[in-house]
């Protein structure tokens, strides 16, 4: 029974190194097991080559699992550092480098411990790989090298290790060394199974189009090709057409097929293979590009940096933010000028222009350091020659970026910088994907939906009002509407601090002002009973409904009843009296929500 087991589990673990297919190996596993050919706990053997073939299927949570469990026999387990091993391996691929080199250190040192010499050229040649897939092919290379120096030539281990080489060299553009590389490993290839054969046709392709050999890279791709599995899902294809519009861009042939790249992006998101997935992300930008889409370029590019930022690979970075000046660039803006001449530090590439007015012009950008779209607020200060004008103009910024930080809330808008730049003063701040709230949305959402939208703008003002800040200039034209209808408000230019004075100069907009402020001579503080007036304004013309001035049976203890007596109480010309708790104004706008919809 024991030689039986042992026999088959021989059986599968050869299948795995010469990358059989996994589900039929895991059939045969499974089978065994049914048999009761393995003992109850399973030995750490086969957790080991479940959790292979598992993650093979890309099934890297169950993988883990039984690793986990292997991992519990360690101290009677003389091949422990091979588990240690296939996590290494499973994180790397993922793009989780921190918890691979982790794996890889404690595989190395449990090798040593077991005076397993053997392991420690298999290791070298794991922390290559853990170099490709965070981006450092220079020290991959180093790895690949020292692994190759103890390794029996033609053996299976040392061709892998080979084909990791080459492709470090191909990406630092040693063209040369990689053509010595190839050599040498071209006399062993052959007699190993497809899947090397395939990876080492890949790194051929890569090599020349490197090397500006366009005929002899399509030469190398068709025989990849040839060597594809028939089952179209195999991860074989995926792997094909990303290094096919890899080389595709570096020879220049015709622009790869959009669909066909999306499709490629959306298997590599399912499986969780991020690093592969951000360079995808890259090909399509570059695509995208060619074909002058250039929102939708940037839009790939940003994602691609996000991953790439996520999972600290500084090459995909690299690429990444290279990509979006280089998108940015060719795109150019719309009475924009030039590009270079825009006053925006190195870390924010400028995408398209937002609008502009008195106030200065704003611009959606991509912040080069996280790949968050942001959008930037130019101020322009060149054409002030008063020192007083420009003092406020810079205390005006201060503020705003003081008042936004003052409250983390999803209907309030961030300031996430300000700096100056070439004479100008430049403000950084969360990007509302949508438009204003204006008299065309007014109209097409249903009452109930609008009541929510006015309610949640409330307390928004509420979460302010309880950070000691007043906004001051609250009017349809600073709330701007998410795609997915959250309001957001906006523009803190004229913010303050409750209590304290506004100063000598009137501000604002005059429809939306309360009373007090209009009054001469009056000492306007800055105090939350102005944006209460200023949001029963707002609410007037959003619904359309005129102030009920209360008095008579609209009257129910105090509070009046309706839209119309809310407006009516947050409108009162007397500051004294007027309603300014726009917390309880929210509440009121969402219950009238609910009867609305109910």
């Amino acid at each position: 029974m024991r030689q039986q087991k042992d026999a088959k589990l021989a059986e599968i673990e050869h299948g795995i190194a010469e990358n059989a297919d996994p589900a039929g190996l895991l059939r045969i596993l499974n089978a065994v097991e049914e048999a009761g050919a393995f003992p109850d706990p399973l030995p750490p053997a086969v957790l080991r080559a479940k959790a292979v073939l598992q993650n093979r299927l890309g099934l890297p949570e169950n993988a883990i699992l039984h690793l986990a469990e292997a991992r519990q026999h360690d101290r009677d387990d003389p091949d422990a550092w091979k588990t240690s091993r296939e996590l290494a391996t499973i994180h790397a691929w993922r793009g989780d480098v921190d918890r691979a080199n982790t794996e890889l250190i404690r595989a190395m040192v449990q090798a040593r411990t077991a005076a397993i010499a053997d392991a420690q050229p298999l290791l070298f040649a794991d922390a290559g790989r853990v170099c490709l897939e965070r981006g450092d092919p220079d020290t991959g290379a180093l790895c690949f090298s020292a692994a190759l120096a103890g390794m029996q030539a033609g053996e299976r281990e040392q061709v892998r290790a080979a084909i990791g080489h080459i492709q470090c060299l191909n990406l630092i553009g040693d063209v040369a060394g990689a053509r010595r590389a190839i050599e040498q490993a071209a006399a062993h290839v052959g007699t190993h199974n497809v899947r090397l054969r395939y990876l080492f046709a890949l790194e051929q392709a890569r090599q020349r189009s490197v090397s500006g050999d366009a005929a002899g890279c399509e030469a190398a791709l068709e025989a990849a090709g040839s060597l594809l599995p028939q089952d179209p899902a195999a991860w074989e294809h995926v792997e094909h057409a990303l290094v096919r519009f890899e080389v595709t861009q570096t020879v220049g042939h015709d622009a790869a097929d959009i669909d066909e790249l999306r499709e490629v992006i959306a298997r590599l998101e399912e499986d969780q293979l991020y690093i592969q997935e951000a360079l995808m992300r890259l090909a399509l930008a570059s695509v995208l590009k060619d074909a002058d889409r250039f929102e939708e370029a940037i839009a790939e590019a940003a994602r691609a940096l996000r991953l790439a930022v996520r999972l600290a690979n500084q090459r995909c970075i690299y690429r990444a933010r290279t990509m979006l000046i280089d998108i940015a660039g060719e795109a150019g803006l719309e009475d924009a000028g030039d590009l270079e001449n825009l006053p925006l530090s190195a870390r924010y590439v400028p995408a398209s222009q937002l609008g502009q007015g008195g106030y200065g012009t704003v611009y959606r950008a991509i912040d080069t350091e996280t790949g968050t779209q942001v959008a930037i607020k130019i101020i322009s200060m060149r054409a002030i020659a008063d020192p007083g004008e420009r003092s406020r103009q810079m205390d005006d910024v201060r503020g705003e970026l003081r008042a936004s930080r003052a409250v983390v809330n999803p209907h309030v808008a961030r300031v996430l910088e300000t700096f100056a730049s070439e004479g100008d003063l430049v403000m950084v701040q969360e990007l509302i994907s949508g438009g204003e709230l204006d008299a065309n949305l007014v109209a097409r959402l249903p009452r109930g939906k609008l009541l929510e939208l006015l309610s949640k703008v409330a307390f928004g003002l509420a979460a302010l009002h309880g950070a000691g800040v007043v906004h001051r200039d609250i009017k349809p034209e600073n709330v701007l509407v998410r795609a997915d209808g959250s309001p957001v408000i906006v523009d803190f230019g004229l913010a303050g601090n409750a209590g304290e004075s506004e100063g000598d100069t009137l501000r604002g907009t005059r429809d939306y002002m309360a009373p007090e402020l209009l009054r001469p001579r009056a000492d306007r503080l800055y105090a939350p009973a102005s944006d209460a007036y200023a949001f029963g304004i707002m609410l007037r013309w959003a619904l359309g409904e005129e102030a009920d001035a209360g008095g008579g049976w609209f009257r129910r203890g105090g509070r009046r009843e309706g839209a119309a007596g809310l407006i009516g109480e947050l409108t009162e010309r007397d500051a004294a009296r007027r309603l300014c708790d726009l917390g309880e104004a929210g509440r009121r706008l969402a219950e009238l929500a609910q009867a609305a919809d109910a």
